[in-house]
């Protein structure tokens, strides 16, 4: 049987033409989703549980362990510009300029600041807010970023399919509350799976006007650290994903038409 993850709602646009057209709210995750696993899943998520506890491990070994942090908080940074298809240097000139201070590389530095923000912070509105806020304007600056009130399209032209375009903003925060309430009230899913599950829903809402990719993504490793696995700071969860870009919107596209969550 299919999951269905959300719902397609219509609208009809203000301009004279009155134009249809049709946004996507996921489904509440408070209200009891189905997400039976397989043996597939169950396989994949014990070698994955397996593999953290081996790094986690390593962790506690590492001889200078605020230097390989460091390291993979560039690295997230600069393969998280990539997947926004933001051109870049080689990650070795990357590192060179750095070190010299001979470039400008205030967008991988705003993500590292709001990946180190993020550490040990709630999953609240607020401080989603806070990390965008960093990733747009950076550590010095004191602007704010609010929830949208503002439709966004993805398309240049209005379309009637129901092809995804984000949540409508009447729907952002309410949708955004549960989302926040299930990662504080679920004890029963799998860790693994409740990352996963948040960081699509939080995706497929789209509740600020710009980069909610990169915080997207910058969810997993909140989820892990407050679970206490400190390997949370040491993946470069961007990389995978931009190294399998192609599959990784290929299933977050199959989710939208009833063809239910994949992995």
């Amino acid at each position: 049987m299919f999951q269905y993850t959300g719902e397609y709602k219509k609208h009809i646009s203000s301009g004279h033409d009155k134009m249809s057209f049709y946004t996507f709210t996921p489904t509440p995750l408070c209200g009891g989703l189905p997400l039976p696993v397989d043996d597939e899943l169950f396989f994949l998520l014990t070698m994955a549980h397996k593999l953290l506890g081996v790094l986690e491990g390593t962790i506690m070994f590492f001889p200078d362990s605020g230097i390989i942090n460091e390291l993979f908080c560039l690295m997230e940074g600069y393969y998280s510009l990539l997947i926004d298809d933001k051109n870049t240097d080689a990650f070795i000139d990357v590192l060179k300029a750095r070190a010299r201070k001979r470039k400008n590389l205030q967008d991988i530095d705003n993500i590292v600041a709001a990946q180190k923000y993020s550490y040990g912070k709630p999953i609240q509105n607020t401080e989603l807010s806070k990390i965008c806020s960093l990733l747009i304007y950076g550590a010095g600056s004191s602007q704010t970023v609010e929830i949208r009130s503002k439709q966004i399209y993805f398309r240049r032209v209005l379309t009637n399919l129901k092809i995804y375009t984000p949540t409508a903003p009447e729907d952002v925060l309410p949708a955004l509350n549960d989302l926040t309430k299930f990662i504080v009230i679920d004890n029963h899913t799998d860790l693994l799976v409740k990352a996963a599950l948040t960081h699509y829903q939080f995706d497929m809402i789209h509740p600020f006007e710009k980069r909610n990719g990169a915080v997207g993504r910058i969810l997993i490793p909140m989820m892990l650290l407050n679970a206490q696995y400190q390997a949370g700071s040491y993946l470069c969860i961007s990389e995978f994903l931009y190294r399998n870009k192609e599959e990784y919107f290929d299933k977050l596209r199959a989710t939208q038409q009833g063809h239910g969550y994949s992995y």
